[in-house]
């Protein structure tokens, strides 16, 4: 049995820190609870990848195509995702995990989506502290109960989005197109 199939009793977890594969073709790959900080993504083809609780702490993902992948409960921070594609990605939380049925959120505090796809993302719930998504396009994104604290929209399309209770406080919102897009409950506005 593997690590993960085993809830950590067999096998070894899976440690890449500062690995390079940058312009690999890694399709459906099994990433699952990987840790991969600090490692180089720029160009990677990820599409549909299982990535769920991966930690991808300060990641080079720039350009990197995460269409469809499962990202629930990763862990973001300062990663740099500018021009990724991560169009149906699921950043959602992971539900009730372990003996202590925990939830685990996406977080990625000071991550840059410069000019990100995230078209149709699930970031429900996810900690999103003083990430940058200038002109990134967030049409029909799933943001509700999202933190986005000292967030940057600037020039960014959320056309369609939902961020029904999310934590707007301090969010930079200049330019953005926010036609269809629904805020009931949010704070901070």
């Amino acid at each position: 049995a593997t690590w993960l199939e085993s809830q950590g009793k067999a096998g070894k977890r899976a440690v890449l820190s500062d690995a390079d594969l940058g312009g690999k073709h890694l399709e459906r790959a099994q990433l699952a609870l990987a840790v991969l900080a600090n490692g180089k993504f720029a160009g990677t083809n990820l599409t549909q990848a299982a990535m769920a609780m991966i930690d991808l702490g300060a990641a080079d993902l720039r350009g990197a195509v995460l269409a469809r992948a499962d990202l629930r409960g990763a862990r973001l921070h300062r990663a740099h995702l500018n021009d990724a594609d991560l169009s149906g990605a699921d950043l959602g939380p992971v539900r009730a995990v372990g003996s202590s049925k925990r939830d685990f959120k996406t977080a990625a505090e000071r991550a840059k989506f410069l000019h990100a796809k995230l078209c149709g993302t699930n970031l429900r719930e996810a900690q999103l502290l003083g990430a940058d998504f200038s002109d990134a396009n967030l049409e029909g994104a799933d943001l509700r109960n999202a933190d986005l604290q000292d967030a940057v929209f600037t020039g960014a399309m959320l056309a369609g989005a939902n961020l029904d209770g999310a934590n707007l406080t301090g969010a930079v919102l200049a330019g953005v197109n926010l036609e269809g897009a629904s805020f009931e409950g949010a704070k901070g506005l």
